[in-house]
């Protein structure tokens, strides 16, 4: 059946006026953006399932929003929240409500009361999860505001009892990044983690979790406890016994965590006395704490062992190595102490390429002292090289790669030469005719000797510096339907990330797919997937493709962002 459509005329009667040329005003005629909320409600009601939903919300994603739609877009996307039926739109929701929320020039205030909201009544657990995070970042925002920060902490505070450890997990994180440590909180705001003592404070909250049956949470109390240092609130001293217990835990996790938080404790309580286990003597807390992170670096994990060095400090570490009588004792210590050494120079090392990659900012005396360090540490590797007898053709190999290296700090750094008047490495040029002339053990001997008439120049950093920052912000991880995808074939996977304070990020970040089996795949973004919404702030948006041979059950895929 046809549909035909009449058109009707009708008829006006009109009356002509005319106006003189210079009496006639000039009108002018404004132009609007179209409302991104109005856009956002449209296709979500066009939605016939969920999918449509959610394809809707991740094409909307890659799209930048206006700091005056914002406020409209996340009502849209609340209402659209309850509405929702299924965990993983209701997930994607949560994940651009946190997202929207840190848009330049925008206030989360006006949206608090909301986002707490959605909380109640919400059976997810991983949506509940990334609510939380969103309750984080709007906290994070309004740093001005305690009113804020104490209604989030109380909601924090009665998710601590959720069975999923992703829940108890943020929740502990609000905590150290939002919690006031000299505002107890009531017996009524703790939840079951409340004792019947009355008001506590953040600390002993947090520490309860030191416990958790979960290693995940375990690794989160200490984590949110380190957080609460770094905003440069005072542990409690009572902390320390419990770290050291966590030094034996079975997860390596809690144990590289325990190592910071032991370290911490060392600095803040160092002349405090505490009793050596099975003994009735006593030791300072610092020299207690050296002893146990000591200990640490022959753990049987390969990431404790890195995180104990690095706890240590490059210079403690360093000049400890140096001043042992590490190539004249026997030899049952001296591989022990050789251990050591050879943990301290890597982690020194380590530790150099990401002050000079990971920051932005730094001037070229500092990048000249970064490389000095990096020198030193050099030095220390082949001295050890040296001592482990490998074959004198790596010695040797290893002897010109140094020097090289000496001669590139020459090249690079001329101008700041006369800033490094007896250094390391002014010593070494003085010395280099006869360096390159002589033979491996002669070199050896004289860099030893060397370094340890050398100390490590002080590294003075610029007030305007800031650490280089990659958030993932899809996939989350928290999604309660895997991906598959058929063995050979290729599946799509939308990468979502915002990179902060990052020099060229389209010539230097590349995305990395790291299977279950050990394979990997890097993928450089193209230069289009790359936006800029505010200065220093990037935000990359890409797909990446997935393919593997098959595997017998659900495993983890792991995404990560890399710095060339």
């Amino acid at each position: 059946m046809a549909a035909h459509l009449k058109k009707r005329v009708y008829e006006e009667f009109s009356k002509v006026v005319q106006i003189p040329h210079e009496e006639a005003q000039a009108k002018k005629l404004r132009l609007s953006k179209p409302s991104k909320s109005a856009a956002l409600h449209v296709d979500l009601c066009k939605a016939t399932n969920s999918t449509d939903a959610l394809q809707y919300l991740l094409q909307f994603a890659r799209k930048p929003v206006e700091v005056e739609s914002v406020e409209g877009v996340i009502r849209i996307l609340l209402e659209h929240y309850y509405k929702e039926t299924d965990n993983s739109v209701r997930l994607k929701i949560a994940s651009l409500l946190g997202l929207l929320s840190k848009t330049n020039g925008f206030s989360p205030d006006c949206i608090v009361d909301d986002a707490i909201n959605t909380l109640g009544n919400e059976k997810s657990h991983q949506v509940l999860a990334q609510l939380l995070d969103t309750l984080l970042v709007i906290g994070s925002q309004l740093p001005e505001s305690p009113a804020v920060r104490l209604r989030l902490i109380e909601v924090a505070c009665k998710h601590l009892s959720d069975t999923y450890f992703g829940v108890r997990n943020k929740c502990l994180q609000l905590l150290g990044c939002l919690g006031l440590v000299d505002a107890p909180l009531t017996k009524d705001s703790n939840g079951p983690s409340s004792s019947s003592g009355g008001a506590r404070d953040v600390q002993s909250i947090i520490s309860n979790y030191f416990a958790d049956q979960d290693p995940r949470v375990r690794t989160a109390a200490i984590k949110a406890m380190l957080q609460l240092h770094d905003r440069g609130m005072k542990i409690h001293q009572i902390i320390y016994d419990q770290a050291c217990r966590l030094l034996s835990d079975d997860y390596e996790q809690v144990r590289s965590a325990a190592v910071q938080m032991v370290w911490v404790l060392s600095q803040l309580y160092p002349e405090s006395i505490v009793p050596i286990p099975s003994s009735n003597e006593e030791i300072r807390l610092v020299d207690d704490a050296f002893g146990k992170i000591s200990h640490m670096v022959s753990d049987g994990s390969w990431m404790v062992r890195v995180q104990a060095a690095k706890t240590l400090r490059c210079q403690l570490l360093l000049m400890k190595a140096l001043q042992e009588k590490l190539w004249n004792v026997a030899v049952p210590l001296y591989l022990q102490q050789n251990v050591t050494a050879t943990a301290a120079a890597q982690q020194i090392l380590e530790e150099t390429y990401k002050l000079e990659f990971l920051y932005s900012g730094l001037e070229s005396r500092q990048v000249a002292t970064i490389h000095h360090v990096r020198l030193q540490a050099k030095a220390l590797q082949l001295i050890l090289t040296a001592r482990t007898r490998q074959g004198l053709d790596l010695l040797i190999s290893s002897c010109e790669k140094f020097l090289q290296e000496v001669e590139s700090f020459q090249r690079l750094f001329l101008s700041e030469l006369p800033h490094l008047q007896d250094s390391f490495v002014d010593k070494l040029l003085e010395l280099m005719p006869r360096l390159v002339s002589c033979k491996p053990a002669e070199l050896v001997k004289i860099l030893q000797t060397t370094l340890r008439q050398s100390g490590l120049l002080q590294l003075r950093l610029p007030e305007q510096i800031h650490r280089a920052t990659a958030t993932i912000v899809e996939p989350t991880g928290e999604s309660d339907n895997p991906l598959k995808f058929t063995s050979g074939l290729v599946v799509a996977l939308d990468i979502d990330a915002t990179l902060e304070h990052l020099h060229d990020p389209q010539n230097s970040v590349k995305v990395q797919v790291l299977y279950p089996d050990g394979q990997s795949h890097v993928i450089h973004p193209k230069p289009g997937d790359f936006r800029k919404p505010g200065p220093n702030r990037h935000r990359l948006i890409t797909q990446v493709y997935l393919s593997h041979t098959a595997w017998t059950e659900p495993s983890q895929v792991e995404v990560r962002l890399l710095l060339a």
